[in-house]
């Protein structure tokens, strides 16, 4: 919030950080000429009114003189003349009234909607100007939460959209606590390009000022179920500018790259709609590391009965090439 006239603070009205209402008074600033200027258009219209009414009554006079004969038309449209005259007088001097009254009510800088304010920037006696901050004030129930997701739930998030199912349970980050219900009320219109995701924003109610502006939120968007998907642990699937692949752990201890098509993320857990059968093994961690045919050493590796190995999912080193990986099956 910011000063839109020039004045020195006369008084703060109420203590940083508290929660207002609308319409409440935050700060007054001296409006003692504001007040004087008011009397002086007020003084102003009594004045005219006087000279309108006397306006009145010789147009009334000289009405009745005209259609005696006494006086003539002329001196009727003078008279009249006289009389709109001093109502367009009045008329400006109530226009400079309702002006300062402005002006005046400018000088009491009152809270816009309910919410939080921040610390003020000015003190009592301090000069502001027009723009001059005053302070903060963050609206605290309902707000909206801002947050993205992968590009390939857009079509879902459409039609969920579209029907008016899409929610979202939100709680701070970090915070394990009861989640906080809200609807989401937009969806972007264009996609991240180097991200490769789409923005959001919800409406959460937020009664208790759990959330407040700028915090960081956990989000788990609501947007239906889909059938047939492979699920992996999501830090296996690596994001690309082409799309996303996972790293696949073949039986000869060596990886390949694969693209995948990634239709849901829920968490630590990603489903892929193609690229993946159930029972494949990926990497889960040191991708960075590895290209395609990479020799790998699967971590937690103990023999089995068929001679073949088994992931533990710890990441191990390889003596043969310096590399780490960690591999998970796929459910």
């Amino acid at each position: 919030m910011t000063s839109q006239t020039t004045a020195t603070v006369a008084s703060i009205a109420v203590a940083d950080g508290v929660d207002v209402k609308r319409g409440d008074l935050l700060v007054s600033l001296d409006d003692s000429l504001a007040l004087a200027q008011i009397g002086k258009d007020k003084a102003a219209i009594e004045r005219d009114q006087v000279t309108l009414d006397q306006a009145n009554r010789n147009l009334q006079r000289t009405t009745a003189l005209v259609k005696s004969g006494a006086y003539t038309t002329q001196q009727g449209e003078d008279a009249q003349s006289a009389v709109n005259a001093a109502a367009a007088v009045l008329n400006v001097d109530r226009a400079a009234l309702a002006a300062d009254t402005v002006a005046l009510d400018k000088l009491k800088i009152t809270a816009p909607f309910d919410g939080r304010l921040g610390a003020f920037a000015v003190s009592t006696g301090a000069l502001v100007t027009p723009g001059t901050p005053i302070i903060t004030l963050t609206q605290s129930s309902p707000v909206y939460a801002a947050f993205t997701l992968p590009q390939e739930n857009l079509d879902l998030l459409q039609k969920s959209m579209a029907a008016g199912t899409l929610s979202v349970s939100s709680r701070p980050a970090g915070d394990g606590g009861t989640a906080m219900e809200g609807k989401v009320a937009f969806i972007d219109n264009a996609v991240n390009t180097i991200s490769g995701t789409i923005a959001l924003r919800a409406v959460i109610d937020n009664p208790n000022g759990t959330l407040i502006a700028g915090q960081s939120i956990s989000a788990t968007v609501k947007a239906g179920e889909k059938d047939g998907l492979t699920i992996v642990p999501t830090v296996a699937v690596q994001p690309r500018t082409d799309g996303s692949v996972v790293y696949v752990a073949k039986d000869d201890d060596t990886v390949t790259i694969r693209k995948v098509d990634v239709a849901l993320r829920v968490g630590d857990k990603t489903g892929l709609s193609s690229g993946l059968q159930p029972g494949e093994r990926v990497v889960t961690e040191g991708q960075g590391n590895l290209s395609e045919g990479s020799k790998i050493k699967l971590a937690g590796e103990a023999a089995s009965q068929d001679g073949k190995s088994k992931t533990r999912g710890t990441p191990v080193a390889d003596a043969g090439t310096g590399t780490a990986a960690a591999a998970e099956s796929v459910r």
